[in-house]
């Protein structure tokens, strides 16, 4: 049984938009450097190119983080997954916590700190989260 599961999906929707974007526009600046053989256009494409193609990787690369991060609270563990790797920590461990609330966005940024390591997480649920170690530590 899961106290809390939340995931960052509902944050990824505009790196969709900006990874299609930058896609489309480096798909125009290559194919201007294919087609066009003006010296002017070749500049110009390869500017283009130079800031579209980074910020297309970035994009889509930020849009697969946030739609594969979950975080999962059972009864005696916090389980953080992203993209490439799997945290787990039980709440046992947990000595103690910091939270902060991200720029402008709906969610919280939780540190919890162990014996010998740090797991950031981020929720929606604050106040639940902060019951929930709050009722560990006693």
């Amino acid at each position: 049984m899961y106290l809390i599961e939340d995931s960052l999906k509902k944050e990824a929707k505009p790196f969709v938009f900006a990874g299609i974007a930058f896609s489309f526009y480096a798909m125009i600046s290559i194919i201007v450097l294919v087609v066009d053989k003006r010296e002017t256009s070749q500049e110009i494409a390869t500017r283009l190119s130079m800031i579209s193609l980074p910020s297309c990787i970035l994009a889509w690369y930020t849009y697969f983080w946030y739609s594969k991060y979950t975080l999962t609270i059972t009864h005696d563990q916090v389980i953080v997954k992203t993209l490439f790797r799997e945290h787990i920590v039980y709440l046992r461990d947990v000595v103690s916590y910091s939270c902060k609330k991200i720029r402008k966005q709906e969610w919280y940024q939780f540190e919890l700190f162990t014996t010998n390591k740090r797991i950031k997480a981020r929720t929606h649920y604050k106040d639940k989260l902060i019951g929930i170690l709050e009722n560990q530590q006693t």
